[in-house]
């Protein structure tokens, strides 16, 4: 969700398969704001140094796997990269 003053709200939803194909669904909120000229060139689909701009979320997770169960126990944070045609993210727990 775009912002009048140019930042991003985030509202991600997404499952994810494990290498040993388990499912894993993870919802989370974020922020995401640079320059205006930053975001320009991210949306032009350009690499941008993530130093260039504030990519941060909080990531929740729900699985019914026994082996994956303890990501539902945990509060995490992640910081964000966006690249010319992907999205990543490190995510770590808080301890």
């Amino acid at each position: 969700m775009a912002r009048p003053d140019g930042s991003a709200r985030l509202d991600v939803r997404i499952t994810l398969r494990t290498d040993d194909d388990a499912l894993v669904y993870a919802h989370y909120n974020g922020v995401l704001h640079a320059p205006a000229g930053v975001i320009g060139r991210l949306r032009g689909g350009e690499p941008v140094d993530p130093g260039e701009y504030y990519f941060r979320v909080a990531p929740f997770f729900e699985t019914s796997s026994p082996k994956y169960a303890w990501l539902t126990m945990i509060v995490a944070v992640g910081a964000g990269r966006r690249g010319p045609a992907d999205v990543s993210d490190t995510v770590h727990e808080l301890l």
